[in-house]
């Protein structure tokens, strides 16, 4: 089982500080709405509505997410070379074979 921490601690009515194992954030909440700032660079915004009503967007910036979200990039850009690089040989495969059954008419 990981490891996990959290711990909030109320610092004013509507302010909270959050504290977890990989980052700091800060939470202020007027009713349903609430706002959280975190040192990891995400920021998300909540509302929470009666019932199994809600909602929440959250955005991330800098911090360790991006560089994340850069290392996807570059995983990324090599995944689609290795996909063109194959579906180039698939397609010469498929010209030769063509040829050989002599069916160059075709496209």
């Amino acid at each position: 089982m990981p490891f996990t921490f959290r711990k909030r601690y109320k610092i004013l009515p509507g302010l909270y500080l959050n504290i977890n194992k990989k980052s700091l954030s800060l939470t202020t909440r007027v009713g349903p709405v609430g706002h959280t700032v975190s040192t990891s660079g995400r920021r998300t915004t909540s509302v929470n509505l009666p019932g199994p009503l809600g909602w929440r967007s959250t955005s991330t910036t800098g911090g360790r997410h991006r560089r994340r979200t850069e290392e996807q990039e570059e995983r990324r850009a090599r995944n689609e070379a290795t996909r063109e690089d194959l579906q180039n040989r698939i397609n010469t495969r498929r010209a030769n074979i063509r040829r050989m059954r002599g069916r160059d008419d075709e496209s």
